[in-house]
């Protein structure tokens, strides 16, 4: 009886073993890959509001953030990198997001943007970046090498809300 071992097999078997492993779980690496964009697009949306906030304070909390949500992409995209053996590339924020900064900056030319419409924005925008999390948490399809992630992660952005929510009360009883 011929028993494999590992490192036995010609690179073109491996290559399908890889390439077999990769289409079993393409949904759920697409998943992730649309949880690291929004990532990006949070980091990316945090670095825009703290360049339109009139409170230093306020300024560097976003700014905060921003470094936060960087860091927690930089996780998410070697989980990916590690289901996929290397062979799935991960992008740095969305279309969409890119659209709604535009929309953002030219809704601040053309109408009242205060610091308070601004932590709306952002509060908005963690909410949506909850619920995807959510879904991919509570989704069949997502590897379990990734759950502990997803659930870190998820938790930290729930905090995270929880804190901006605070912090814009604070700022709308100061008003």
């Amino acid at each position: 009886m011929k028993c494999a071992t590992i490192g036995s097999g010609s690179a073109r078997e491996w290559r399908e073993v890889v390439k077999l492993l990769q289409m079993k779980s393409a949904p759920a690496l697409s998943a992730l890959k649309d949880l690291h964009a929004l990532l990006g697009d949070s980091r990316k949306g945090y670095r825009f509001a703290s360049s339109k906030v009139e409170l230093p304070e306020l300024s560097a909390f976003l700014t905060e953030r921003s470094m936060e949500r960087r860091k927690l992409q930089e996780d998410l995209a070697a989980v990916i990198q590690d289901l996929s053996f290397g062979q799935v590339g991960v992008d740095d924020g969305s279309m969409k997001g890119t659209m709604h900064r535009v929309w953002a900056d030219l809704r601040e030319r053309f109408s009242c943007w205060d610091d308070a419409a601004v932590l709306d924005e952002c509060e908005r925008g963690d909410r949506y970046l909850l619920e995807r999390f959510s879904a991919v948490w509570e989704d069949q399809r997502t590897p379990t090498e990734a759950l502990q992630t997803v659930r870190k992660q998820r938790s930290l952005i729930e905090e995270q809300l929880a804190s901006l929510e605070r912090t814009n009360d604070a700022l709308l009883a100061r008003i």
